[in-house]
């Protein structure tokens, strides 16, 4: 965890997937993962931390609420 001061970057996993999917809703509403659902959302955010590939992921938060979240791989093949 950083802690920049007003908000800390922390890793994401499997227990942040609904609030992944619903940062992800309330960006692109228009996404047609969005428009799957938020279940939808959430298993997919599911995959792409507890899957069988190497992927991180980082989210902004602030006062406990997720503003902002990016997810990294040394190898973007493994989740296309």
């Amino acid at each position: 965890m950083i802690d920049p001061g007003g908000f800390t970057v922390e890793t994401l996993g499997g227990s942040d997937v609904v609030a992944m999917a619903v940062l992800h809703a309330r960006v692109f509403p228009d996404s047609v993962l969005t428009r799957l659902g938020l279940d939808a959302l959430s298993r997919y955010y599911l995959w792409q931390v507890e899957g069988p590939h190497q992927v991180d992921a980082f989210g902004v938060v602030v006062q406990g609420r997720l503003l902002g979240l990016a997810t990294t791989t040394p190898d973007i093949a493994q989740v296309i």
